[in-house]
């Protein structure tokens, strides 16, 4: 269940007008929240065939981008050490709308509603970029997002379906939490609590693992039309929960090359050029963060 964290009026002028809710609370990014752990066949299988609904993933990005927006919109009228006070809270919650982003971008669109979702969300993380088009990480954000191949009648029939829809599709609950900036000591959790690199590799070695062993249980298993239905569902669900967590180690910790480890090295340059592209965002997008907050320690 995505949970949202009240803040009340926004009434500050300056950060240290905050109302900080010191009250601890857990929170789940969007990447996070997709993560399987010791998954079984059934587990990745389920997990391909019920893929949480992009608009519900938008929705939550947007609102930790307007979170951001906030915080840097009081900053005008704060000081610099009202600023250092409360840096935690923006780096946590800028975090969290780029791991919406990634998210966003690494879940297939299968359906005219989510790939409009999917390419709104597209075209407000180029609008991030400083120097337009003449960013590196442009053309990169648009193979992620889908951006560079579609035709101009899907994009219109894509958006009269989402104008139309009728509610966000529920096909699969999210365990993601939004948040507000007055949230301090859940945000400061949140940022001193990420998985180390050996976690975060251990889980992408497993899950490859995983995905090889149902490859080549499709190619050399007589398996009934089921059977090959449901394999083949448990291979793609292992492949994108490798580069889930791959995205995550590369956010987290971009300096760790995964290329390190033989299956890996082999693994990532087979993925989908959107799947190639996000993961290039996830270390750059990290590469950021971290000079951010060594810039401003906590």
């Amino acid at each position: 269940m995505t949970i949202r964290q009240p803040h009340g009026p926004n009434t500050a002028a300056t950060l240290s007008s905050l109302t900080i809710d010191n009250r601890p609370c857990l929170v789940i990014d969007e990447l996070e929240a997709l993560a399987l752990h010791e998954s079984t066949r059934a587990d990745y299988a389920a997990f391909a065939m019920n893929l949480p609904a992009i608009p519900a993933l938008t929705r939550r990005t947007k609102h930790h981008a307007e979170e951001t927006a906030r915080f840097i919109a009081l900053v005008g009228d704060s000081s610099r050490a009202q600023f250092n006070d409360h840096a935690l809270q923006l780096f946590a919650v800028a975090r969290l709308n780029v791991v919406g982003s990634l998210a966003v971008a690494l879940i297939p669109a299968r359906n005219a509603v989510a790939r409009h979702a999917k390419r709104e969300q597209g075209h407000a993380v180029l609008g991030t970029l400083e120097d337009g088009v003449e960013n590196e990480l442009y053309e990169v954000a648009q193979i992620a997002f889908g951006l560079d191949r579609a035709e101009a009648a899907e994009i219109a029939a894509d958006a009269i379906a989402y104008a139309g829809r009728k509610a966000d599709d529920q096909s699969r609950d999210s365990g993601a939490t939004m948040h507000s900036i007055e949230q301090r000591a859940a945000l400061a959790q949140y940022l001193i609590g990420q998985p180390d690199a050996d976690t975060l590799l251990a889980q992408a070695l497993r899950h490859c693992e995983m995905e090889q062993r149902f490859a080549a249980s499709i190619v050399g298993d007589d398996l009934g039309p089921e059977e090959h239905s449901r394999t083949e569902a448990a291979r793609f669900g292992a492949h994108l929960q490798m580069i889930i967590a791959l995205a995550r180690l590369r956010l987290t910790h971009p300096e760790v090359d995964p290329d390190d480890h033989p299956a890996l090295k082999k693994a990532v340059p087979e993925a989908s050029a959107p799947e190639q592209a996000a993961l290039i965002l996830a270390q750059q997008h990290g590469r950021h963060l971290e000079a951010m907050m060594a810039k401003h320690p906590f």
